[in-house]
């Protein structure tokens, strides 16, 4: 992302904050530590202005997870509100994949404080990475789910996820989950 992101910047200068692109580029940002500026294209962003075309699915998914992380509860429900019908699905187009929507749909109500709908989607959500056979989210939407568990208070559920998403990701090279899973055991001891 590092290496596509100044590129990808200088492509959606003053246009649509709605493609694809500009949404690559506020995840991006945000990866990067880049906060105020993801914000700002999360900000100008309506996920009614997204276009019907096969970058939809890569709009829907990269601004649900910015919204997630830092958007206001306005900005939150209006990505759940955008994405929600689309449950039971997997955000894909091409050769890009973003995982289930319902591990989105996770995020939003988490960060939203509506835990019991957020362990609802965090479970479907789980179920569908596995029944696709997509172990990278399968070990991210553990990841996630434990972080929520973690932090209100259930660590034996938290630690449970954990050694799922370990037993996942095996000898796979997905260093951003195996970074995730040894800061979230440290909190843990």
């Amino acid at each position: 992302m590092h290496v596509v992101l100044p590129g990808w910047e200088e492509a959606v200068l003053d246009r649509n904050v709605t493609s694809a692109t500009a949404a690559g580029v506020a995840f991006g940002r945000l990866l990067t530590g880049r906060v105020e500026e993801a914000r700002d294209f999360l900000e100008r962003a309506h996920p009614d202005e997204v276009s019907d075309d096969a970058g939809a699915p890569l709009t829907f998914a990269w601004y649900s997870e910015v919204a997630a992380a830092i958007g206001t509860p306005e900005l939150r429900r209006r990505w759940l509100d955008a994405i929600k019908s689309m449950r039971g699905v997997h955000f894909a187009t091409g050769g890009s994949y973003c995982g289930p929507v319902n591990r989105l749909c996770a995020l939003l109500h988490d960060s939203l404080g509506d835990h019991d709908a957020a362990d609802e989607c965090f479970e479907l959500g789980v179920g569908d990475a596995d029944t696709l056979g997509a172990p990278t989210f399968a070990a991210r939407t553990r990841i996630d789910w434990a972080e929520s568990l973690i932090g209100r208070g259930d660590a034996q559920r938290g630690r449970t996820l954990l050694s799922e998403a370990e037993a996942i990701i095996g000898d796979l090279e997905l260093t951003e989950s195996a970074g995730r899973i040894a800061t979230l055991r440290q909190r843990l001891s």
